[in-house]
């Protein structure tokens, strides 16, 4: 169904136009970036990091530590990575205003 059959019944369609036409002209930051930043990249990189760090723990011979423990340092190494990583972000975003 093309857009002309879908509005031709609508009382509100030159005002869904208008606000249509008011957003493609306006000059604000597109949020697609600020969304990224904020979601998608600390959960990725949280992934990775706790796929890195459980690796590292677990393939390490000279830390004699049990499963458990591993899988808590791996946890919490990569929580910290995380947080150190967003923090960089963050500062860099505010240095540069790259997300603005």
């Amino acid at each position: 169904m093309n857009q002309e059959n879908f509005c031709k019944d609508c009382h509100q369609k030159n005002d869904c136009r208008e606000v249509c036409n008011r957003l493609n002209d306006s000059e604000c930051p597109h949020f697609v970036w600020r969304s990224i930043a904020a979601f998608l990249l600390p959960i990725v990189f949280f992934i990775i990091s706790l796929a890195v760090f459980e690796k590292a723990f677990s393939s390490s011979d000279f830390l004699h530590i049990s499963q458990k423990l591993q899988v808590f340092l791996g946890f919490a190494a990569a929580l910290l990575s995380t947080i150190i990583c967003m923090l960089i972000v963050k500062l860099l975003s505010k240095l540069f205003k790259i997300f603005s």
